[in-house]
């Protein structure tokens, strides 16, 4: 008898979880480009999200990067490259698209 409760308490949890997951949504997909002062794009830079969450990607040969399943808020968004390192603070809501430029 024990066992067979276990069995329905560990469902429960899956369900509930499950069910929170749905309600919430799934985030945004966030796409943008690092670039610097000349409009030189920054290719193979660091950029990082952090917020109520943490997200990380590097941009490609030409500056763009891409973050998926990014949850709406206010974020610190901090782009490395080298030892150069500028920090944006950025409102993740409605727009898909995030351009920075950048000091170098």
């Amino acid at each position: 008898m024990k066992r067979k409760s276990s069995f329905f308490l560990i469902l429960l949890i899956i369900i509930l979880t499950a069910s929170s997951a749905i309600a919430q949504g799934p985030g945004k997909e966030i796409t943008g480009k690092v670039i610097g002062n000349a409009g030189d794009p920054k290719g193979f830079a660091g950029v990082t999200f952090n917020g109520a969450r943490r997200y990380v990607s590097m941009t490609n040969s030409v500056g763009e990067f891409r973050l998926k399943n990014v949850e709406k808020g206010q974020y610190t968004v901090t782009v490395s490259q080298r030892n150069k390192v500028q920090r944006f603070l950025v409102e993740i809501d409605g727009s898909n698209t995030l351009d920075l430029k950048v000091g170098w």
